[in-house]
């Protein structure tokens, strides 16, 4: 909560957004009385998901209309994050890790157009 010029009662950080993230689904899931871990909280997932992916489509548009903004910048951020939010919920829910089913994706690519490699070598990790 803020109020007037006061400081927010909670700061977000990249160590603690996931807790508060997580508390805002887990509140709208018991608000709709939605059991976590259920299919119904799974179908919320998948359409709130393909929602925010259309407002994000949106907003690309509009700054291919309209051209770069400012404001439609910040719009851009704010559906990036939205996407970005409930597809962190989607991994929970399915207890899947983002890493984990991304290198399988790519490796199946990868041996999908193997000619795309044959002159690559990746970059060696520190």
């Amino acid at each position: 909560m803020q109020h007037g010029d006061s400081k927010p009662v909670h700061i977000i950080t990249p160590a603690n957004w996931r807790q508060y993230a997580d508390r805002i689904h887990q509140q709208a899931m018991e608000k709709m009385e939605i059991q976590l871990g259920s299919f119904e909280e799974s179908v919320f997932l998948g359409l709130a998901q393909a929602g925010e992916a259309g407002e994000l489509a949106n907003v690309i548009k509009k700054q291919w209309r309209d051209g770069q903004t400012e404001e439609l910048h910040k719009a851009m951020r704010g559906e990036i994050a939205d996407v970005m939010i409930y597809l962190d919920h989607l991994l929970n829910a399915y207890k899947l890790s983002a890493t984990a089913i991304i290198c399988e994706k790519v490796q199946e690519l990868t041996e999908r157009w193997p000619e795309y490699f044959e002159d690559f070598e990746p970059q060696k990790a520190n």
